[in-house]
């Protein structure tokens, strides 16, 4: 079977996103780098925030 689908979705997806937008590449400087993982730490951020403002948002509208 291929290892591509017995990985967790969420983790497969964060990996992309991570390939496609935040990759770091040896032509970067240490500034870059360094703006690229902050970058990606922010961006996890926001989506577990959005996603715990959805939850809440939901058991009040239940």
């Amino acid at each position: 079977m291929n290892k591509k689908k017995q990985e967790n979705y969420l983790r497969e997806t964060i990996r992309d996103i991570y390939k496609t937008v935040f990759e770091i590449s040896p032509d970067d400087s240490t500034a870059k780098k360094a703006g690229k993982k902050m970058a990606l730490i922010m961006f996890l951020i926001l989506m577990v925030c959005g996603t715990l403002v959805t939850v809440l948002a939901i058991s009040f509208a239940h």
